[in-house]
Formats: structure tokens, C-alpha cells, sequence
């Protein structure tokens, strides 16, 4: 029985296919016994891409790209523990509530800077929405993501998030 329901989104699950800070994360959240991981199907754009612009920018080489590329489609395809979630009406209905919350949290900041990055993104509102639908569904969901601002709204949001990169071990 699945104990717990992990949301990844893209910059988190990039570290699975990736090494960066954070891998050994992922990596133990993919290979715990107890849980299930939701991405959502427009996310998957974003990993593809992610994969392409770590290609264009010389960090992996074109066969690493055509071999992580093709390990992410055999995992979303046939790993039994990653769930797609397809997008309902009731994430648009819920994004409304997002977007409000995300308004209180201020942009993040580097170096005492504002960052360019805008506030929380479109997809990023899909995922705390499928966020707060598991919440209700299951009493509680798991966010993981390296999303500074994203995480904070999801703070905000009263969802569990939690930075791949910032801990030492899963949260259950």
C-alpha cells in the first residue's frame, strides 16, 4: 500500500536523469518502497526541454541527451511508480486560488537583487493545484521541487515542499 504521494516537477525530476545537487535525493525518493510520484503530462514538455537546453549548452553531450531522453520516456511509459497526472478541470478551477496566494510571496532575490525570473510560472500553478487535490485526496502530498519561489507559495499554500537540494533526507 502507497503511503505517500510525491509531486515532482521538472527541476526536481531533472536531477534523477541528471547529476546535480540534489540527485541523491530523487534518486532515494524514486527507490523508497512506499511511494507513488505524480507528474503532470505538461511537464513533460519541460523535462524534454530541459534535456535539449543541457545539450545546447554543451552539459551533456548528444548521445547523454539521446540516452537520458530515452531513459525518461521508458520511466514515464512503464515505471509503475511514476503516475501521470493529467490535467482536470478542477486544477484550472483551483489555479485561481494559486495565483492569488502567489501574489503574496515576493519574487526571490540573488545577491540582494530582484531576479529576473517572474513569479510563480503556468505550470507551476498546475502542479500546486494537483498539489492541493492530492492534499484532499490523501490527507497529504509531497512536493518536491528546486524552485525557490515555488516553493515558497507552496508554503503558503500549506502543502509540503521540499527542496531536493536543501535536505539531508526524505521527509517520511
Amino acid at each position: 500500500m502507497t503511503n505517500f504521494h510525491c509531486v515532482v516537477d521538472a527541476s526536481a525530476l531533472i536531477k534523477k536523469y541528471h547529476d546535480e545537487p540534489g540527485t541523491e535525493m530523487i534518486k532515494a525518493l524514486f527507490e523508497h518502497n512506499a511511494t507513488v510520484i505524480y507528474l503532470l503530462n505538461i511537464a513533460i514538455a519541460e523535462v524534454l526541454g530541459t534535456f535539449l537546453r543541457l545539450r545546447r549548452e554543451g552539459e551533456i553531450t548528444p548521445e547523454k541527451r539521446n540516452q537520458v531522453k530515452a531513459d525518461f520516456l521508458k520511466d514515464i511509459t512503464s515505471n509503475k511508480k511514476i503516475v501521470i497526472h493529467n490535467i482536470s478541470d478542477r486544477n484550472v478551477k483551483e489555479t485561481e486560488n494559486v495565483w492569488g496566494e502567489s501574489m503574496a510571496v515576493p519574487r526571490p532575490y540573488a545577491n540582494g537583487k530582484r531576479k529576473k525570473k517572474r513569479r510563480v510560472g503556468t505550470v507551476d500553478v498546475f502542479v500546486l493545484s494537483v498539489c492541493q487535490e492530492l492534499n484532499k485526496k490523501h490527507g497529504q502530498a509531497y512536493l518536491f521541487s528546486s524552485d525557490e519561489h515555488m516553493l515558497k507559495v507552496a508554503e503558503k499554500l500549506r502543502i509540503s515542499a521540499h527542496n531536493p537540494q536543501a535536505i539531508q533526507r526524505l521527509p517520511f
